[in-house]
């Protein structure tokens, strides 16, 4: 008997064949799925203890956002009049310096909820804005629970920081006082090595740890037409190649993923200097903006996965190409992510294949790019496919874990419903979706997340602005509120004053 029958639905499986199946079917019992075909035959050999309604709905399989941010999300449009590289100094500056780990347990169960609530089942992430906290490790470790209360998959990175090799300055608040304290760059790759042997050692099945670096990539490269590409130094050469070979003897170690920043001449950078072992199957890079036609030759020789962001700011403010189309080509497995929540967009993954589509289709001039299709599979078994899961989820297959999307298409936005798959890659948005599985938990129901308490959570973050709105030394209401200059033609920009 099945706990759960989705019935009377059209089933876009993403399965080998890339079946769509008009009043179709799925069956979950436990955390697997165990039949997926016509209703009349699923029905017929599957009764279930709850039976879901599709009519009217497709059943998808769970998206995935191969790079999101935990860290701005309590934080939406903070520091958007900021010139240049001011946004990421006041980031920084809250994330390591007036934060406490309770902040980091609402933070990560805000973004999930997003997530979850967008038909998101699994995402890639880190607790800071590019790089992880780890002067302590309960930072990351409650980012960790937080994923895992809430029931969503998680890649959690532990990175190195921008600013190595030098001495980094964090703080810790107890009763709302900080004590700052400086933090060696050998320490953080010291926690980051238990972060990630703690995860190897006691696994579970939502959240795995992986190694991070903020970009991979050429330490003497300069980009002057990009104000916020913040590269290392000749002096840092040294270091930064002693970090690498760590990185690469840590993922090798334990098996895992590795994740980090890559435009320009990163990919050949990595591949000639000793480093190509980082550029492999379980490695995400994100962005991969400006890319010649060799490192993309080089990402299909070695299974490196690639993250497009369409949404983010570099392609759009600095027109960065991502060649997407030119990477699958070349056998690339390219995915897609919010790069949010940030100062001007959420973690809608329906928005980003619609940017996606728009972005790609301008460059060729040509409506066949990436159809309905092909984009639906960047959200969902690529994305998989990147997180090293796509044995068990990514796809609606018998056998696979239940990680299943409901999606509402009875909506004037939407239909009526006659090319299901177009219509729900061209028109949907994240607040159409009704029901979300993951691993057979049913995680939202009638839209609504089940796991957690939102009004509650809300309630908490809600609390935690308040608290940091009060630190005298942090000053953030002086970049709250509407301010004359928005109304204006053009916001003039200001630089950040720490």
């Amino acid at each position: 008997m099945a706990d759960v029958l989705i019935e009377n639905a059209t089933v876009i499986t993403v399965d080998a064949n890339r079946r769509v199946i008009e009043d179709g079917a799925v069956a979950i019992a436990g955390n697997k799925i165990v039949a997926v075909g016509p209703t009349k035959d699923v029905k017929g050999a599957h009764s279930a203890a709850k039976t879901i309604s599709g009519r009217g709905k497709v059943v998808i399989p769970g998206l995935v956002d191969l790079y999101a941010h935990a860290g701005s999300g309590m934080l939406k449009s903070l520091g958007e009049q900021l010139a240049g590289v001011g946004w990421w100094h006041l980031m920084d500056q809250v994330l390591f310096n007036f934060v406490t780990p309770e902040w980091w347990y609402v933070e990560c169960q805000m973004i999930a909820a997003e997530r979850l609530r967008f038909g998101c089942t699994a995402l890639l992430t880190q607790p800071g804005l590019s790089h992880a906290r780890l002067d302590r490790l309960e930072h990351i470790k409650q980012c960790g629970r937080a994923f895992e209360d809430i029931g969503i998959r998680a890649a959690l990175i532990a990175g190195m920081p921008r600013s190595t090799p030098w001495v980094s300055r964090y703080s810790d608040m107890v009763n709302g006082r900080r004590t700052e304290k400086k933090v060696t760059p050998e320490q953080i790759l010291d926690n980051l090595e238990t972060a990630v042997a703690e995860g190897h050692r006691t696994p579970s099945e939502l959240v795995r740890y992986w190694v991070g670096w903020f970009v991979i990539g050429n330490p003497k490269m300069t980009d002057p037409e990009n104000p916020v590409n913040p590269f290392h130094s000749d002096l840092d050469i040294g270091y930064f190649h002693k970090q690498a070979e760590r990185l690469q003897k840590l993922r090798e170690r334990f098996d895992t993923g590795f994740w980090a920043h890559c435009w320009s001449d990163g990919v050949t950078h990595a591949y000639d200097s000793g480093f190509r072992n980082l550029l492999w199957p379980r490695t995400v890079l994100s962005h991969c903006t400006r890319l010649d036609d060799r490192s993309i030759k080089i990402l299909g020789e070695t299974k490196t996965n690639v993250n497009h962001c369409p949404r983010a700011r570099r392609p759009q403010m600095w027109h960065e190409t991502c060649r997407t189309v030119e990477m699958m080509e070349a056998g690339v497995n390219v995915g897609l992510g919010s790069d949010g929540p940030q100062l001007d967009r959420n973690g809608d993954s329906f928005m980003d294949m619609q940017m996606a589509l728009r972005v790609q289709r301008r460059r060729f001039k040509d409506p066949g790019v990436l159809p309905a299709g092909k984009l639906l599979e960047l959200s969902s078994i690529n994305g998989y496919r990147a997180l090293g899961l796509d044995h068990v989820g990514g796809s609606l297959e018998v056998g696979k874990e239940a990680d299943v999307v409901v999606v509402d298409m009875r909506k004037p936005h939407i239909g009526p419903l006659t090319m299901p798959v177009h219509q729900l890659v061209y028109y949907g948005i994240g607040s159409d979706v009704e029901h979300v599985f993951v691993r057979g938990k049913h995680v939202v129901d009638k839209g609504k997340v089940t796991t957690i308490d939102v009004d509650g959570l809300l309630d908490q973050a809600d609390e935690e602005m308040r608290r940091l709105m009060s630190y005298p030394d942090l000053k953030l209401s002086r970049l709250t509120g509407a301010k004359p200059s928005i109304w204006q033609v053009r916001e003039k920009q200001v630089p950040f004053d720490s």
